[in-house]
């Protein structure tokens, strides 16, 4: 079910579209580090993928929604709301 937060709507998001999902990069603003986020990434699709093969997810939503990646400045890191909304998808497909 989807759930509104920041008044924007946040729909679950499945495995596939997790691992198609292009970030956008920032040097200017403060971003989240690159390989923290993406190592983070190769879990949540296995835990997506389990959960869409009727298993229980070896990451839950609250570790989702917990996860801190070290913050960026100056150099190449993601985009701390793109991150943000994509980890509320998963977090709610996780549910």
């Amino acid at each position: 079910m989807p759930r509104f937060r920041e008044e924007r709507l946040v729909t679950p998001i499945s495995a596939a579209e997790l691992i198609a999902a292009a970030l956008p990069t920032t040097r200017i603003r403060e971003g989240y580090a690159v390989d923290e986020v993406e190592q983070f990434r190769t879990l949540a699709v296995r835990a997506l993928e389990q959960r869409e093969q009727g298993y229980l997810p070896m990451v839950s939503a609250d570790q989702v929604l917990d996860v801190r990646f070290r913050a960026t400045s100056f150099e190449r890191g993601y985009d701390q709301r793109a991150v943000d909304a994509l980890l509320d998808r998963v977090a709610l497909a996780l549910r």
